[in-house]
């Protein structure tokens, strides 16, 4: 009866990047291979097969790529198939608004830094001040602190602003430092950060 010896492990991959998903058999009498995505065949989309069905090549995987992929082996004694999970993720980016040095003056009121991110799945912002995590908070009027928004732009990208508020009575000389904003994605451990230095002008 056929076997499957080895199929690839869950992964998760980089969107728009070439995917390469394989499963060995060993079969007497031979074995015919095949493919399902989420338990059919007719979710295969933009895929190529290679090396006799043993080989599932997507190329330039795109998020209708996401699910659990089954390679399936049959022969005339028996049937016989193995499941893996595809994730796709979108490196994050970041940059913050204004450039890598601010100026503000000492009681200065109504100052904020706005951070832009995105990338996938579900990109969040953290600010730090000195290497030192700022707290969020999810009002949008708050005196001071960090106000953050979600939205998606296209079918692929999540975009994160978030926008960074100093003491709205007036800034401070707790608030000159250094501040890095970073964005990460979610159930990954890839992030990217900007930097800006707040002067005392």
């Amino acid at each position: 009866k056929p076997r499957i010896i080895n199929l690839t492990g869950n992964q998760t991959a980089l969107l728009y990047h070439n995917v390469t998903l394989t499963c060995e058999i060993l079969s007497n009498p031979p074995a015919q291979i095949w493919w399902t995505k989420d338990g059919d065949t007719s979710h295969l989309s933009n895929v190529q097969f290679e090396n006799d069905n043993k080989t599932l090549v997507i190329a330039k995987a795109v998020l209708d790529n996401i699910g659990s992929y089954s390679c399936h082996a049959s022969n005339s004694l028996y049937s016989t198939n193995q499941r893996l999970t595809l994730n796709l993720k979108a490196l994050p980016n970041t940059y913050i608004v204004g450039g890598e040095i601010r100026k503000l003056r000492q009681g200065q009121k109504n100052s904020s830094i706005v951070c832009f991110g995105y990338g996938y799945p579900d990109p969040k912002a953290t600010w730090k001040i000195n290497n030192k995590e700022i707290p969020e908070d999810s009002n949008s009027s708050i005196g001071s602190g960090i106000y953050q928004r979600r939205s998606t732009n296209d079918v692929v990208l999540q975009n994160v602003t978030s926008t960074l508020f100093f003491n709205q009575n007036g800034s401070t000389f707790d608030d000159f430092g250094n501040y890095t904003c970073e964005v990460s994605i979610e159930a990954a451990p890839d992030t990217d950060f900007a930097t800006t230095k707040v002067i005392c002008k």
